[in-house]
């Protein structure tokens, strides 16, 4: 090979032959000058600025030209030239060799070369020479970047004759038999076109429009999806084209002998004839100058003024977009294609806003308009109109949300902020509106979930004639924060009522309507008035009072004091109870519908409370100080006698911290039972509550219930009302329909239908795993504030029961998901797949509040809270002494052991050595041994250290 460098100096024949020209060809194209070379020029390519192009011979030479024609270098290779690619500065070179090589130069000579399995057809160099691609007649596609690693190949079936890369490598361009392929840098086909004819040469532009010159004599442009955008033919096939960095225009050579030149609509520019066919062309980035080589063996070098053209093209359209208020200024300063099409492009999207904001009738928005004429600031503005029309979606779904739920309950919070979203909006603000605006919904949703009607009745009338119609007004008054609907009223069996109507109450309004009432008995009455209703959103609620009504012949002047009670919403449950009882026991026919005087001599400052199944209860003070609940038949017949004495018969076998106490009883001189009196019940609780606290609840309900399970008594009648809180020890009351397990247990008996097991429903055998489930349903509703089965009726609630899965509890609160498992197998429908004892829930349950209670433990011993450190580490001995787990017991005793007092901590060690003793004797962890351990747990949860 022969390397030789042509500078300046020494180089005056070369120069000579580039004939220097000038010829004008139209208003805006020249061709410059010619070189003519050894032999047909079969590439050409030129520099991003139009400063360097290099040349490809017949001759085997690589020829390396300035912009003024001056040949600079030329190079020998071992075989024809047939394709070279210039960097856009011109400091790489790549040319392709009959040799099969790969040649790569810089300015200083050759870097490296890589040899193909057949020539090399065509090549081609990114802007800044960090790629080169390659085509041979080896079939294949070659991709290097600028050290020559081979970086990918892609095999077509055929010889590549034409390759092409975009200026910054994102796509390149390969022709191979009749297919003109397009790729991505990683070498990923993005679609290929078959023509019907073999395709010479493709060009692939900066964004990915491809141009290919075929031997059907068509010149084709392609979208960088793959869609013919057009066509054009030329006297003979057309072997080479070139597109220029932006897409804008495209050079094309043929076998006719022209060169000739388009813009991106396909529109044909110009054409020059050259002395015989032209075999390549290349054009710089901005299409100021085109090369073309031709069989004659020239290179021409041709200058465009593409922006004398296009002012004379779209002068007018500029014009008139300045006459539009558009502001041109940057555009007239350099014009080119590409900015005109980007400018055509961006006053179109703002007229397309302008419409929008024209649709959306809004006054103000002179910060926007303003830069409607600008279309530099398209995108700027697009983002501020999706903004705007967010914040209009935002507002108007506030707006409507607030409409909707102000006829719920009371929204003015939700209004400040709505408030506050429209002046943001009015300023311009239109991100902080949407911020407000979707706080609002929020806010609202919030006040959806705590609002609720609070339903308070008052019956003016005091006195009544007995069998006697006479009117009085009910007077009913919401006194909660959300509007009451179907507001429905219902008085008890004691009197007769006409004239009530089903209302709607808002709230903080009071409704008064007029009754007429006829009581059915005489005497000091209670007549109890049940309220129900529903709120916006279908919650139900009711809330229930008691009257005393004085019927008499004759009604006093003054009547007697009322005495009345009103229990919270959702606070109170009919429970009915007929069951089998002694036949000693004759009921007489009726009783005293207030405390009975019978009883009188015994208490002090009875108070009545409310009713608990069969009968009514009284708070009372014994003689010995002591306060008390009294249980008295709201009415005395048969049925409810028996169920009386049945309730006394079991419940006075159990003692247990978690069983309501019986005190005493007896039937004469009236039939009553005193029982331990209780702070509230758990259906008055919030709910949902706390996971780990209603874990701790069912746990000690469950000790209770394990305890009459194990003197053969089931309750089979629990839920919230049935189970009492006394200084938040649970403790589980109205023992009614409890059973004993040795009798028949497949009896009908009435019981809750929201709570009742699947055997119940079915009339099948009860045991212990129907309270089982029933507490199951109970944690349930802890957890969620929700039943796991209802309906409108009995019969649907007993066929959800019976056919249907529960939602599960983690999906209405996900706080609930680590109880779930437990929750889930007590409310399985098969008794045999439920936990089989109380015992069993009880250790699943262990599990959880062991882990709860070490968790907390450790984080309070963390942030050195003794309080809170003491109050968990107690609550794990207590669990694990009503496990009766000697060695559980034991560890946690020596740590609540640091948080005691002097005499705490002698009474620990004591207990320590006791147990250990025990441990050696195997002596039972007996329910003797509990309660010393609660005593003492208690005592120094108490203490000071």
């Amino acid at each position: 090979m022969v390397f030789g460098w042509f500078k300046k100096k020494g180089s005056e024949e070369l120069k000579k032959k580039a004939k220097i020209l000038k010829r004008k060809i139209n208003k805006f194209t020249t061709l410059l000058w010619i070189y003519k070379t050894g032999g047909y020029v079969d590439a050409v390519s030129v520099s991003a600025d139009g400063s360097y192009i290099i040349a490809g011979s017949d001759d085997g030479r690589v020829y390396f030209f300035n912009r003024d024609g001056e040949l600079l270098w030329s190079y020998e290779t071992d075989d024809k030239v047939y394709s070279v690619s210039v960097s856009a500065d011109a400091s790489y070179i790549v040319a392709g060799s009959g040799d099969g090589g790969v040649y790569f130069f810089n300015r200083d000579g050759l870097l490296w070369i890589y040899k193909t399995g057949d020539l090399v057809h065509s090549v081609s160099i990114s802007s800044n020479a960090s790629y080169i691609i390659a085509g041979s007649g080896d079939h294949n596609v070659y991709f290097f970047n600028r050290e020559g690693k081979l970086l990918w190949s892609y095999e077509t079936g055929n010889d590549v004759r034409s390759v092409s890369i975009s200026s910054d490598g994102s796509y390149i361009v390969a022709e191979s038999g009749w297919v003109v392929y397009l790729f991505n840098m990683e070498g990923k086909l993005l679609w290929s076109h078959k023509i019907g004819s073999d395709v010479y040469d493709v060009s692939v532009s900066a964004d990915g429009y491809v141009v290919a010159g075929s031997k059907d004599y068509n010149v084709y442009f392609f979208s960088r999806s793959g869609e013919l955008l057009w066509s054009y033919k030329t006297g003979g096939p057309v072997y080479s084209v070139s597109v220029s960095a932006d897409g804008s225009y495209i050079i094309a050579g043929s076998d006719d002998g022209r060169v000739y030149f388009f813009n991106r609509d396909g529109e044909l520019l110009w054409s020059y004839e050259t002395d015989d066919k032209v075999y390549s062309v290349s054009v710089s980035a901005d299409a100021s100058y085109i090369v073309a080589g031709s069989g004659d063996g020239g290179v021409y070098f041709f200058g465009f003024d593409s922006e004398k053209y296009l002012a004379r093209l779209y002068g007018s359209t500029i014009e008139k977009w300045r006459e539009e208020g558009y502001d041109v200024s940057e555009l007239e300063a350099e014009i080119s294609y590409s900015k005109i099409k980007d400018y055509e492009a961006r006053i179109q999207r703002l007229k397309q806003l302008e419409s929008e904001l024209s649709s959306l009738n809004i006054k103000g928005m002179n910060k926007i308009k303003a830069k409607l004429k600008d279309p530099r600031r398209v995108e700027e503005l697009e983002e501020e109109v999706s903004l705007l029309k967010q914040a209009l979606k935002a507002i108007n779904a506030a707006r409507t949300a607030l409409i909707e739920t102000g006829k719920l309950c009371d929204v003015s919070e939700a209004e400040e902020i709505l408030r506050r979203a429209e002046s943001k909006f009015g300023t311009g603000d239109y991100a902080g509106a949407v911020s407000d605006a979707n706080e609002c919904g929020r806010v609202l949703e919030k006040i959806k979930e705590r609002s609720k009607p609070e339903i308070e009745v008052e019956l003016p009338i005091k006195s009544l004639k007995p069998n006697y119609w006479k009117a009085s007004s009910l007077i009913l008054k919401n006194k909660g924060n959300m509007h009451a609907e179907d507001v429905r009223i219902e008085f008890s069996k004691e009197v007769e009522v006409r004239g009530l109507k089903e209302l709607s109450i808002k709230a903080g309004e009071e409704k008064k309507i007029t009754i007429s009432l006829k009581p059915k008995e005489v005497g000091e009455v209670p007549v109890e008035v049940r309220v129900s209703y529903k709120d916006g959103v279908g919650r139900e609620y009711f809330s229930e009072r008691t009257f005393i009504i004085l019927v008499s012949e004759e009604v006093p002047k003054t009547p007697p004091p009322v005495v009345a009670e009103t229990l919270p919403p959702e606070s109170v449950s009919k429970h009915v109870t007929p069951g089998i009882s002694p036949a000693e026991f004759t009921p007489s026919p009726t009783t005293p519908r207030t405390f009975p005087p019978e009883l009188a001599s015994r208490y002090t400052g009875v108070e009545y409370v409310g009713r608990g199944g069969f009968a009514r209860v009284f708070k009372a003070k014994r003689k010995d100080g002591k306060v008390v609940a009294v249980k008295i038949p709201a009415v005395l017949d048969e049925a409810t006698g028996k169920s009386f004495l049945r309730e006394i018969e079991n419940w006075t076998k159990l003692k247990h911290e978690n069983i309501v106490r019986v005190y005493d009883y007896n039937i004469l001189p009236i039939p009553y039972f005193e029982m331990e009196l209780c702070d509230k019940s758990l259906a008055e609780l919030d709910k949902p509550m706390d996971v780990r606290e209603a874990a701790w609840i069912v746990f000690r309900i469950a000790e209770g219930l394990k305890y009459a399970h194990a003197r053969g008594i089931i309750h089979r009648d629990l839920k919230p009302q049935n189970i009492m809180l006394k200084d938040g020890i649970p403790k589980i009351s109205d023992w009614g329909l409890s059973k004993v397990i040795t009798e028949s247990s497949s009896s009908l008996a009435s019981f809750t239908p929201l709570y009742a097991a699947p055997e119940q429903i079915t009339g099948g055998v009860k045991d212990q795993r129907t309270d089982i489930w029933q507490l199951g349903v109970i944690f349930y509703e802890l957890v969620t504030g929700e039943l796991p089965f209802k309906g409108d009726n009995p019969v649907e609630v007993g066929m959800a029961i019976a056919t249907r899965e529960p939602i599960k509890p983690s999906r209405l609160n996900p706080e609930a998901k680590d109880v779930e498992p437990i929750i889930m197998k007590c409310l399985e429908k098969n008794k045999e797949k439920r936990y089989q004892s109380m015992e069993e829930l009880q250790r699943d349950l262990a599990e959880y509040l062991k882990v709860e209670y070490k968790r907390s433990l450790s984080e309070s011993r963390a942030k050195k809270d003794i309080a809170r450190s003491k109050l968990f580490c107690g609550d794990l001995v207590l669990l694990s002494a009503m496990l009766r787990d000697y060695h559980e017991v034991l560890k946690h005793l020596s740590v609540l052991k640091d948080y005691a007092g002097e005499e705490g901590r002698k009474e620990i060690d004591m207990l320590i050595k006791e147990l250990e003793l025990r441990i050696k004797r195997k002596i039972e962890f007996d329910d003797e041994l509990v309660e010393r351990i609660k005593v003492l747990v208690y005592k120094v949860k108490m203490s000071r250290k």
